[in-house]
């Protein structure tokens, strides 16, 4: 006991000195004598699992001392953000094994079908969509989808690729040459959109758009979006070319064609009308000949009133023919 009172009294000038060392000094004693009393708390230990030691645990509570409190609550902000960031990532997988589970959209598939590879892309995008699959999987999940022939060719050409758009540049160059993809962009230029059959022209615009965008040709955006606009009336187009070719966008073209719906309403309120309709079936009435119009009505010749006495007396002689009535 002396022995603890002369080391507390020569450890008072160490700047370093606490009441708690004495205080665990003390709790050490204790317990090497058989006491119940155990101590207040286990030693920390580092992020390596190691014990700190008691000059090492001194540093720390020093440089907590010497915190700010900007740093404080700087690091406490970055403590429960790694948290909130790990609890999401956990949240993220539990959901989407879960809609893995439970989607009703099946995982597509593909042997080496040359006809089906459009399709086939446009099915695995919106299975990726709808199970959520983040961009750094889809390489992964497209692998999986692969058979046969197709399979075969993707085990051999797989260290070239590192993201899936590498992976769907060499997939539609093989399966989808450029020559079937150049005839498909020209069937599109030399379409016609009709608003009885196309629907809305916002609507043709952005399936077209998709199409010419999937095809991979080396058109610049530009070059695609007046290719699809050029489809629509002249009107359409003739209002589209005013505007200056750096303001033309995919989403300026869609605030452009919402505006004005599918180009049927004029169609259908000038066929609507009765007053157009009478315009456009009756012929034009002739006019009539100024000089005929105003000529004068020639007079009716007078006739004198009618007189009973007038007519000849009936003959009632004997030698009358007479008339059975």
């Amino acid at each position: 006991m002396a022995e603890r009172r002369e080391r507390s009294s020569d450890n008072r000038d160490d700047p370093d000195f606490r009441i708690t060392d004495v205080w665990t000094d003390h709790t050490q004693a204790t317990t090497s004598k058989g006491s119940r009393r155990s101590p207040s708390r286990e030693p920390e230990r580092s992020s390596e699992g190691r014990s700190r030691s008691p000059s090492q645990e001194r540093g720390r509570r020093r440089e907590r001392r010497e915190r700010t409190p900007e740093e404080r609550r700087h690091r406490s902000y970055e403590r429960s953000r790694s948290r909130s960031h790990d609890r999401g990532w956990r949240r993220y997988a539990l959901d989407l094994e879960r809609r893995l589970a439970t989607t009703s959209l099946p995982r597509p598939s593909f042997s080496g079908t040359r006809k089906k590879t459009l399709e086939f892309l446009r099915e695995f995008e919106d299975y990726c969509a709808e199970t959520h699959t983040p961009s750094s999987s889809k390489l992964g999940e497209v692998l999986k989808c692969l058979k046969g022939d197709a399979m075969t060719w993707a085990t051999a050409s797989q260290d070239s690729w590192s993201t899936y758009e590498d992976f769907r540049h060499d997939f539609v160059e093989l399966y989808w040459p450029a020559h079937q993809r150049r005839a498909v962009a020209e069937e599109v230029r030399r379409g016609r959109f009709d608003p009885h059959r196309d629907g809305l022209m916002v609507d043709y615009f952005i399936n077209k758009y998709g199409l010419l965008k999937s095809l991979m040709l080396p058109d610049s955006e530009l070059d695609t979006i007046d290719s699809v606009m050029r489809v629509f009336p002249d009107d359409v187009w003739s209002a589209w070319s005013t505007i200056p070719p750096r303001e033309r966008s995919f989403a300026r073209a869609q605030e452009f064609l919402l505006g004005r719906g599918s180009g049927r309403e004029r169609r259908d309120s000038d066929r609507g009308s009765p007053h157009r309709r009478r315009e456009r079936r009756s012929p034009p009435r002739r006019r009539r000949d100024d000089s005929r119009s105003h000529a004068p009505v020639p007079a009716l010749p007078a006739q004198a009133p009618f007189n009973p006495f007038s007519l000849p007396p009936p003959n009632t002689s004997g030698n009358a023919r007479r008339t059975r009535w």
